[in-house]
C-alpha cells in the first residue's frame, strides 16, 4: 500500500468495501512474508464507524510454522483502531495430523503483533482472557466454513445447478429501496471449482478477495439483517474452464455482504462454504 495503515485509518470517513479488502489483503500478505507461508482469507468481519472500528479474518496454510513439528496451521487475524492509534494481531494455532499443538497448555497461541509497520514475532501465548481459544483442538476449529448444499446430488447436464446457501445474519427483503442508507447487497464467488481427477481450478479465482465487479459475480440486492433463510443460486451462470460438461465437481464458494445498519456505521461480512461435491450426468 502506498499510505500507510494509520493514515488511511484516521481519516474520520467511513472507508469502502474495497478499501477494506486492500488493507486485509496487504496484512495477510506481509504475515505470508513473515511467517514464509502461502496463507489462504477465509471469513472475515469489518465493523467501520469512521472514527473506530476494526476487522477479524480468518486465515490458514498448509505449511508448516518454521522452528514448529507443525504441518498446517489457522490463524485470527484482526485490527482495530480509533483516531488515536491501530493496534493488529495474528494468533495462530498450529497443527500437527489435525490435532491442535501447544507450549505448555490448552488455549496457547503463536502470536505476531503489528509493530513499526512489520509483523513482529512474539513466540507462543497465552490470551489476556481465560478460555478464549481453549476450544481450538482440531483443523477448522479457527478456519469455520459455512454449511452449503446442493439442492440434490445429481443434475441433468446443460440444465441449472442450484445451490443452497445459508444467510445466517441477513434476509432478502423486497420491500427494501436499495438506494436508502439501510439496504446492503451480497454476492457469491467461486473459490474452487474442479472436475474429476483434472488437478487445477477451473473457475477464474485469482488468489486475492473478489470485489463487486469481479467475473463470475452472482449479485443479489436488497439484503438485510434478519432471521436464518437460504438463498437459491444456479452455479452454471459462471463460465469455467471447459464448460459444465458430465463429470463429479468439487466446489469451494464465498459469499460477501455490505450492510449499513445506521447511517455512520457499515459492516462487510464474508463466508467460505464447506465443500460441495456434486454429478452432472448425461440426459
Amino acid at each position: 500500500m502506498k499510505q500507510s495503515l494509520k493514515s488511511i485509518l484516521s481519516t474520520g470517513s467511513i472507508r469502502s468495501h474495497k478499501t477494506w479488502i486492500i488493507i486485509i489483503q496487504f496484512l495477510v500478505r506481509e504475515l505470508s512474508s513473515a511467517t514464509h507461508s502461502k496463507i489462504d482469507i477465509g471469513s472475515y468481519w469489518v465493523n467501520d464507524e469512521g472514527n473506530t472500528g476494526g476487522f477479524c479474518a480468518r486465515v490458514k496454510s498448509h505449511s508448516s510454522l518454521r522452528d514448529t513439528n507443525s504441518d498446517y496451521w489457522e490463524a485470527s487475524v484482526c485490527l482495530s483502531f480509533n483516531d488515536q492509534a491501530v493496534w493488529a494481531n495474528a494468533e495462530l494455532f498450529l497443527f500437527k495430523s489435525g490435532k491442535v499443538l501447544s507450549k505448555t497448555g490448552a488455549g496457547e497461541f503463536y502470536h505476531f503483533t503489528w509493530e513499526n509497520n512489520t509483523w513482529k514475532d512474539l513466540g507462543w501465548a497465552f490470551p489476556d482472557g481465560p478460555g478464549e481459544w481453549e476450544s481450538i483442538e482440531r483443523a477448522g476449529d479457527c478456519y469455520f466454513t459455512k454449511d452449503t448444499k446442493p439442492i440434490v446430488q445429481y443434475f441433468e447436464y446443460k440444465q441449472p445447478v442450484y445451490i443452497k446457501w445459508p444467510l445466517s445474519k441477513f434476509l432478502l427483503n423486497d420491500s427494501l429501496d436499495t438506494n436508502t442508507k439501510n439496504s446492503g447487497y451480497c454476492w457469491i464467488s467461486p473459490v474452487l471449482i474442479k472436475r474429476d481427477k483434472e488437478n487445477r481450478n477451473l473457475s477464474v479465482y485469482s488468489g486475492s478477495l473478489p470485489k463487486v465487479k469481479d467475473a463470475n459475480i452472482l449479485e443479489f440486492r436488497k439484503c438485510s439483517y434478519g432471521e436464518n433463510q437460504e438463498i437459491e443460486i444456479d452455479i452454471t451462470k459462471w463460465s469455467i474452464s471447459g464448460g459444465w460438461k458430465p463429470g463429479k465437481y468439487y466446489l469451494i464458494l464465498r459469499l460477501q455482504f455490505f450492510f449499513s445498519p445506521q447511517q455512520d456505521e457499515r459492516i462487510f461480512h464474508s463466508d467460505i462454504s464447506t465443500p460441495i461435491k456434486l454429478e452432472i450426468r448425461e440426459q
